[in-house]
């Protein structure tokens, strides 16, 4: 084996990277304009000799592995000819000095493996430089970024194309304007730095308004800033067909479009979410956990690692979860004793916290430390069921 094929074989790695930093030069030259072509290969070929001349004191394998790869990058980057592997094989039979099998077959290999990685580096360079592919994912990660969480589905801003429909926008806007008498302000919670104020009908929530804490400082101030504005008069704006839905605007007294109500399109109907008006106030919650607690027994300790989580049962269902360290209780028997002796040394139920349309009622034990909390849905009264651990 000669000593120069062997150093092609060797290096078509380091050969390849110096190509993939060449190439990423003179790309943008020969995507400019076709009559560049012959510059671009005339460059290529130079720079591609003055590489091989450090790597290899051969001329003819130097000039076979020269010619292949320039022709490779001919082909993925301006021509398409002939196949990589054609040009591979016609210029290693034409080599001077290959005179056995197994020299053509280092050959070939060595211009392979250069082949898969320009092939890598000429892909990343197709994808880079499409602005159209670039678009597209731009536009996906919009969407999948999209924060729907304050309006029905879909946003106002979600791109689509319409779709085929059974009303008008003029039917979609008489709709809107038909359910405005009957809007009435949900209940306020807190998002982040703003109140979300539901703005509901007869049926369920048919949008949301978002108001700043600057504008409000309580729940209770939005409400009637919202209210306020409810009583001087909305009505519906111009609709605009998203897909199947119509979003139609809602414009206050001074022409401002303060939020969008979504109209199917197909059924003719507003797209609703659940009712969030509660008919439970929050001490008719801590009442309702107060008599419960009577009716509370203890079900059975699950193992969590370190802990023990010991269930509280009403009416057969979980409730709450009592955690318990194995320090002081180190079996399940002593985790479950220890809670039945605390339920009735006497537990009590503690100021609920509102979370939207739950009441958290914090049950308190005889030492005045919190043990856990139970739900009380302020729609129905009704204690939810689920597991709530201790602090």
């Amino acid at each position: 084996m000669s000593r120069a094929i062997a150093a092609a074989a060797i290096n078509p790695i380091a050969l390849a990277t110096n190509i993939f930093l060449i190439t990423f030069h003179l790309s943008s030259i020969a995507k400019a304009s076709r009559k560049v072509k012959p510059l671009l290969k005339f460059s290529m070929y130079r720079t591609l000799r003055m590489i091989h001349s450090r790597t290899s004191k051969s001329k003819g394998a130097r000039s076979c592995v020269l010619d292949g790869i320039l022709e490779i990058w001919v082909i993925i980057g301006i021509e398409s000819e002939k196949s990589l592997l054609t040009f591979a094989a016609e210029y290693c039979a034409g080599v001077k000095g290959m005179k056995t099998i197994a020299n053509r077959k280092l050959a070939l290999q060595a211009i392979v493996i250069a082949v898969v990685v320009a092939s890598v580096f000429g892909a990343a360079f197709a994808v880079a430089a499409n602005p159209r592919i670039q678009s597209t994912e731009s536009k996906m990660m919009a969407v999948a970024q999209e924060d729907n969480f304050n309006q029905p589905w879909p946003a106002p801003n979600r791109p689509g194309r319409p779709g085929n429909v059974t009303i008008s926008s003029a039917q979609a806007k008489a709709i809107v304007e038909a359910s405005i008498p009957s809007f009435k302000i949900g209940t306020v919670t807190s998002l982040g730095t703003c109140w979300l104020v539901p703005i509901e009908d007869s049926k369920g929530v048919v949008t949301s308004i978002q108001m700043s804490r600057v504008s409000a400082f309580t729940a209770e101030q939005a409400k009637s800033v919202v209210q306020g504005s409810l009583s001087m008069g909305w009505k519906a704006g111009e609709p605009r067909l998203i897909r199947t839905i119509y979003e139609v605007p809602l414009i206050d007294s001074k022409d401002a479009t303060i939020a969008h109500v979504s109209v199917d399109g197909n059924r003719g109907e507003i797209i609703r979410k659940p009712s969030t008006i509660l008919t439970v106030t929050s001490q008719q919650a801590k009442t309702t956990v107060s008599n419960a607690i009577k009716e509370f027994t203890v079900g059975e300790a699950r193992d969590a690692g370190s802990t023990w989580m010991v269930n509280i049962k009403y009416k057969d269902k979980v409730v709450m979860t009592v955690v318990l360290g194995k320090l002081n209780t180190p079996t399940s028997e002593n985790a479950v004793k220890a809670v039945q002796d605390s339920l009735k040394q006497g537990w009590s139920p503690g100021e609920p916290r509102q979370l939207q349309s739950i009441y958290n009622v914090p049950i308190i034990d005889i030492n005045n430390n919190t043990i856990g909390n139970v739900r009380v849905d302020g729609r129905t009264g009704d204690i939810a069921a689920g597991l709530r651990p201790g602090p």
